[in-house]
């Protein structure tokens, strides 16, 4: 019912579709809204808007927060997470020096660690640089969940692009409490660098990594363990973080709770946007 994610698939329309999807924050995001048989308790007639926050500048996702279900985040494309108590609205957390939104980049994804209540990490996607590069940063928030210092950041991953759109969207940690980024192909159009197919690069791709680890620990950039049972680990010339191949744009997708599948938001090209299961 995360519906807020899926409305921001739309390509031509996805900045605008994320104001309206917050509108529907309160009925989709509050937990799951469905009865024992999967099925919606209303009928879709019943479903109305309502504002829950205002003041807002390009929202990309919202999250309630799993330390204090009262609260809730919102980040926004500049760099931006806030957060949202009640009727109020206040910065939680500044990244906007780090931040790049040349192109389709900015802030575009966040993920809560599996033990966000006792370690407070919260991971951050956004972009860096002039084309911009991907870059994931892990966070520390403070006590009470409502404020994190830029002087916490801890980088995870970077990874060089090669135009600047086609960035992905959300990140999220399994069930197996493995973090899985959705790579983008690294722009232009019609990925004239075969980037999806090419299981040499990681654009393009369903990464899958483990950032409680450290398996490069003479390179101060990448800050995670590659999980030894990825599909590609052991397959000469395929690199061991790729998890699945051949995405555009999986600009936005998440975990299915019922079966652990992933539902899949991948951008189209000029006419058609594909949902995968």
């Amino acid at each position: 019912m995360r519906l807020v994610r899926f409305l921001a698939t739309l390509h031509v329309v996805r900045w605008f579709a994320l104001f309206l999807a917050l509108g529907l924050a309160l009925v989709g995001c509050g937990g799951s809204q469905e009865s024992a048989d999967g099925k919606l308790p209303v009928s879709p007639s019943t479903l109305h808007l309502q504002d829950i926050a205002t003041g807002l500048n390009q929202p990309m996702e919202y999250h309630v927060c799993p330390g204090n279900t009262s609260l809730a985040y919102v980040i926004e494309r500049g760099g931006l997470v806030k957060i949202i108590e009640g009727s109020t609205v206040t910065a939680a957390l500044d990244a906007t020096t780090s931040v790049s939104t040349a192109g389709e980049g900015g802030l575009l994804g966040m993920a809560f660690d599996p033990d966000f209540a006792r370690n407070r990490y919260v991971y951050l996607h956004y972009t860096v640089g002039t084309t911009p590069d991907t870059q994931i940063t892990r966070y520390t928030m403070a006590a009470d969940f409502r404020t994190g210092s830029a002087s916490t950041a801890y980088p995870i991953i970077r990874i060089t692009q090669p135009f600047s759109n086609h960035k992905g969207g959300s990140i999220n940690f399994g069930s197996d409490r493995m973090l899985y980024l959705g790579m983008g192909d690294g722009g232009s159009g019609n990925d004239p660098n075969q980037n999806a197919q090419n299981k040499a690069s990681l654009l393009g791709k369903f990464l899958r990594i483990d950032p409680s680890g450290d398996d490069f620990p003479t390179d101060s950039q990448k800050n995670y363990h590659v999980p030894t049972d990825n599909p590609f680990v052991t397959t000469s010339g395929v690199l061991p973080e790729i998890w699945s191949v051949g995405w555009r744009n999986p600009f936005r997708w998440q975990f299915d709770s019922k079966t652990g599948g992933l539902l899949v938001a991948d951008v189209g090209q000029g006419a058609v946007e594909e949902f995968d299961y």
